[in-house]
């Protein structure tokens, strides 16, 4: 339990990848972002009806492989092929195909799979076995609890980048604001999404 523990404590100090690709000071950890997803999550759970003690603890569960295995993001294959990463940026869409963002989903699924078994190894049957089943739940979006913990995922990021752009920071905002747009349908979820809608084109239009 203690090297579990200890382990877990890396998300402390592993910053969120996406944060450091785009040049982010002091960017957030692993564990800040989780954090607000669990607050979120018991919120704005209640707020949908869900049951929030799954709800909570498959957001502190859902980025828990990237202790072992470090967070990685969809557009790290155009970044390694050497592509200038201020340019890649904020038109990966448009350089990652359909098929290779699947296939790199399915290679990040396999690698934190395996980084989650290793985790938890040690830990109690019953303990592990809810552990691994809570995130291979949110890994497929099987019940409500997962599809709606997927778009707190994407609304927390998207607030986070409004933070540092309110900081000063190019957060790349627009990129964030689209993918939630393109993944959050929750009536709860979307009237928040709205509101920051609201707030990223208010910014631009006095910029």
């Amino acid at each position: 339990m203690l090297e579990f523990l200890r382990t877990v404590g890396r998300l402390k100090s592993l910053p969120r990848q996406g944060w450091v690709d785009r040049g982010i000071r002091d960017p957030e950890s692993v564990a800040d972002h989780s954090f607000r997803c669990a607050w979120m999550a018991w919120t704005l759970g209640q707020a949908a009806g869900l049951d929030t003690d799954r709800l909570v603890k498959m957001m502190l569960v859902h980025d828990l492989p990237e202790a072992e295995v470090g967070d990685a993001t969809p557009y790290a294959g155009i970044v390694a092929s050497g592509i200038d990463l201020e340019d890649a940026l904020p038109r990966w869409r448009e350089l990652v195909s359909p098929q290779e963002l699947a296939r790199t989903k399915a290679e990040k699924h396999a690698l934190e799979e395996q980084g989650l078994r290793d985790l938890s190894r040690g830990l109690p049957p019953p303990l592990r076995g809810e552990l691994l089943e809570l995130w291979e739940d949110y890994a497929a979006r099987r019940s409500p609890e997962a599809q709606f913990a997927a778009q707190i995922d994407k609304l927390e990021a998207l607030v986070q980048a409004i933070e540092y752009r309110e900081a000063g920071q190019a957060a790349d905002v627009e990129n964030f604001l689209q993918t939630a747009e393109e993944s959050i349908h929750h009536p709860v979820l979307r009237s928040l999404l709205d509101e920051l809608r609201l707030l990223v084109e208010g910014k631009k239009k006095g910029e």
